[in-house]
């Protein structure tokens, strides 16, 4: 191996261990505003790249070390940003359930209206037919 490769294999092995200590020591988070990253509290490789971006208040609940990384560090509004979407489509399913309800009942309410019509209108002016 010549001194130029030796350079090579030794400024590779170096930007790899450099990458590998950041991804030990930092949480990197993609988010939906953009990446951040953030010191971890404890040396480990596990949650080093997080892509939060489709993550729901379950997933934040489920890995409580990114949530309160997150947290400590400002980026709270993300999770309750994540909460506000849950609840904003839990309305939305709630409002076309409800319309569909409401006219089922204005349906039935519509033909009880009839019965009770004609039921009254028999009472009232009886054709004579019986």
């Amino acid at each position: 191996m010549n001194k130029k490769q030796a350079a090579l294999w030794l400024g590779a092995a170096s930007i790899t261990c450099l990458a590998l200590g950041l991804l030990m020591t930092h949480h990197v988070i993609r988010t939906g505003e953009g990446t951040v990253i953030l010191n971890k509290r404890f040396v480990t490789l596990h949650h080093s790249y997080v892509d939060a971006r489709t993550w729901k208040s379950t997933d934040f609940k489920a890995n409580p070390e990114v949530r309160q990384v997150m947290i400590r560090n400002g980026y709270a509004d993300v999770i309750s940003r994540a909460q506000r979407r849950e609840l904003k489509q839990s309305l939305s399913r709630l409002k076309v359930e409800m319309g569909v309800k409401c006219a089922e009942l204005k349906i039935s309410v519509m033909r009880n209206m009839v019965k009770l019509v004609d039921v009254t209108t028999d009472y009232w002016f009886p054709t004579g037919k019986s």
